[in-house]
């Protein structure tokens, strides 16, 4: 995750002769989606639905090419798995290029591919640790709305990829959708 950080920071540093209204903030409710638990036994799907943001902001170098860093919070998904009940929790923060495609003065196209690094607390899984963290493709396709200039209403499909959590084969894997606001500065 430091290095992560530090991707973050650089490109951070590396875009400070931007002008102010090349910059955009949003948030998002993220919907369920796929989260599943790939075991020896097979798919086991959540059987909960916690309450999952994401807040993120870039910076435009075009209209169509854009840096964007964030964090998702996924809360805890339970999983009842042969013997055992399981608990994990997400936290992830991300940095990703995006890129827009205007279909008109009101509708556009966007899509986003970049690296999360994820930290995860695992409740209750027998030979994994209490706490893993991994980093894992960010793939991410949405339609934005313009509700004004500066607001615009998002719709988005991502998928934060899936990482092995212990030895024994099993996998937990992060996708969803989400509805969000995306402000520029």
């Amino acid at each position: 995750m430091k290095h992560l950080v530090t991707i973050i920071a650089l490109a951070a540093a590396s875009i400070g002769t931007a002008k102010a209204q090349d910059y955009f903030a949003g948030a998002a409710i993220i919907a369920p989606g796929n989260t599943h638990l790939d075991t020896a036994a097979g798919r086991v799907e959540s059987k909960n639905d916690p309450l999952r943001f994401k807040l993120y902001g870039g910076m435009n170098f075009s209209d169509s090419l854009a840096l964007e860093a964030g964090y998702a919070r996924f809360g805890k998904d339970r999983f009842s798995t042969p013997g055992a009940e399981v608990g994990i929790a997400t936290d992830t923060l991300y940095v990703a290029a995006r890129g827009t495609w205007h279909l008109n003065d009101s509708f556009e196209l966007f899509g986003r591919v970049g690296v999360s690094a994820q930290r995860y607390s695992i409740d209750q899984l027998a030979g994994a640790p209490g706490h893993k963290s991994g980093f894992s493709p960010l793939l991410g396709v949405g339609l934005g709305y313009k509700l004004t200039d500066k607001v615009t209403l998002t719709l988005e499909a991502e998928h934060f990829g899936r990482i092995d959590i212990n030895k024994n084969g099993q996998r937990f894997g992060r996708g969803g959708y989400s509805a969000g606001l995306k402000y520029a500065f």
